[in-house]
């Protein structure tokens, strides 16, 4: 095992359900975004309607791809011959392969990882579940579809290291304890109060990042409020 080596993964199912529902798709690159393996995957039922609509792989497009398990001694020695390997939302991911197949690296969870970070960075964060496209536009201020077809395995896993490399760099930041001492501070777009770091940060397509202060997110000033104020301010 190299202790230095890290592989990301994603892959795309029949649904949300193992296992009744299956993986159709899955991808494996290395730190330098080298593709490990990039495959259709025969998921030995049909695909639902609704889910080809979210990721366009449809039956006539695995039904000569490989099985699962042809392709299991190869993504295993991906693993043993590393240390991490970091899926975007890996509670799901997981669930997905044989159990024996996680022993040989640590798994994480980027999304579980992201969400600390920017919590650290910005102030209070409400969800514990936060897009991957979203988290691609957070960290590049790109669409996730600058790196190819949206819910395919491959954009994903590539995307899925964008953000892993985005969290790495903001470690180095938040791991040391003085750096709140040169914090920045930022002010509520309702109140105007100026506080240091313990602000919300609250998103609507087609307006910019604002944010909400404890005091004024626990007076439940509403988003529809807060998208008012915005536009006002422009």
């Amino acid at each position: 095992m190299n202790n230095q080596l890290t592989v990301f993964l994603d892959t795309e199912t029949t649904g949300l359900n193992p296992p009744r529902d299956k993986i159709v798709e899955l991808a494996i690159v290395d730190q330098s975004d080298t593709v490990l393996i990039n495959t259709l995957i025969n998921p030995v039922r049909s695909i639902p309607e609704q889910v080809i609509g979210i990721h366009g792989i449809q039956d006539d497009m695995v039904k000569n791809a490989p099985f699962l398990d042809e392709k299991l001694d190869e993504i295993g020695n991906i693993f043993r011959s590393v240390a991490r390997i970091v899926i975007y939302n890996a509670q799901f991911d997981i669930r997905f392969f044989p159990k024996d197949i996680w022993n040989h690296a640590d798994i994480v969870c980027c999304m579980q990882e992201f969400i600390f970070i920017y919590e650290e960075l910005e102030g209070f964060f409400s969800s514990k579940r936060f897009p991957l496209s979203k988290a691609f536009q957070v960290v590049t201020g790109n669409k996730i579809e600058s790196l190819g077809k949206a819910h395919r395995a491959l954009t994903d896993c590539r995307a899925c290291r964008v953000v892993w490399d985005w969290c790495m760099s903001k470690r180095s930041i938040i791991d040391n304890p003085g750096w709140k001492k040169n914090g920045y501070r930022v002010y509520c777009h309702n109140c105007r109060q100026d506080t240091f770091h313990k602000f919300r940060p609250r998103y609507r397509e087609g307006f910019d990042k604002y944010y909400q202060c404890m005091n004024c997110l626990q007076n439940n000033i509403s988003v529809s409020e807060m998208e008012a104020l915005q536009a006002n301010k422009k």
